[in-house]
Formats: C-alpha cells, structure tokens, sequence
C-alpha cells in the first residue's frame, strides 16, 4: 500500500513542476529524487510528445471540421439548387399540362358544338325532306284521285254509251 502513494506522489510532484512530496520519510524523498534524476527527462520528453500528437490531431481534428463543414455547405447548396431546379421543372409541367387540359377542354367543346350544330342540320335536312316526301305524297294521292275520279266517269260514261246501245237495240 505505500507504493501506491508514492507512484502517486511521484506523478503528482512531476504534473507540478518538482514539487518536493509531503512530509514524510527521507527515504521516500531521497528514491523521488533518484526516480526524478534517472526518468525525469524522459517523461518530460513523453509529456512533449503527447503534447505535440495531441497538438496534431487538434489540426488535423480542425482541418477535417473545416473540409466537413465546407463540403457541407457545397452540398447544402447542390440540394437547394437541384430542389430549385426540380420545383421550377414541376411548375413548368403543371403550366405545361394545364395549358394541354385547356386545349383539349376547347378542342372538346368546338367538336361538341360542331357535332351539335351537324346534329341541327341534319335534323333540319330531314323534316325538310320528310316535308318534301309528304307533299309529294299528297300531290300524287291527289292526282291518282283525280285519275280515279275521270276513269271513274269515264267508266259511267262508258257504261251510259253501252246502256243506251243496249236499250236501242233491244226488241221493244
């Protein structure tokens, strides 16, 4: 259990520039001082070592942040601007489809109104006709009356010529 102590007083009296270690045993002081004199320097020599890694890698630990932070920012931009691109690229196509929806929406009513406007005219052609139909229907009933009105005298006077033949050459 003393050992540990001292392992402790020896890292502490060397983290506190040689401090001398607590009162205590001359022994104890005088192996502190052998301990110092013998590594001292390389530990001072460690500590400078750990000193410059840790100094390094707080550069290198810097510099990596910095490139991080700028590629970062080189992709933060490519986003926005390809985001830009793709919201002005599906504004385009809503305009694109809407001005198409509005044409095929004329296109549609045009057709519609020419196939109502044929309909009408077709309609129109048909009752004239039918109309043309019925009055020629109506004149030809009425001259096939006529026709069979004078067969019909003609068939009275005929029969009257054959009666009255008939009654004069009859015996009396």
């Amino acid at each position: 259990m003393t050992s540990e102590p001292t392992l402790q007083t020896a890292s502490t009296a060397e983290g506190e520039g040689n401090t001398p270690p607590p009162a205590g045993s001359s022994d104890l002081q005088a192996i502190e001082q052998i301990r110092t004199i013998l590594f001292g320097p390389q530990l001072r020599a460690m500590e400078e070592r750990f000193a410059r890694v840790e100094e390094m890698l707080l550069t290198h630990n810097s510099r990596l942040l910095n490139v991080l932070e700028k590629r970062i920012a080189v992709l933060e931009e490519q986003i926005e601007t390809r985001a830009v691109a793709l919201q002005n690229e599906l504004e385009q196509y809503r305009e694109t489809s809407a001005h198409a929806i509005a044409e095929l929406d004329q296109q549609l009513r045009q057709q519609t109104q020419a196939l109502r406007d044929e309909f009408e005219a077709l309609n129109t052609e048909t009752s004239r006709q039918q109309q043309a139909l019925r009055d020629a229907l109506d004149e030809e009933a009425a001259s096939l009356r006529q026709g069979a009105a004078s067969h019909d005298r003609d068939l009275a006077a005929l029969f009257q010529d054959m009666a009255a033949k008939l009654l004069q050459s009859a015996p009396e």
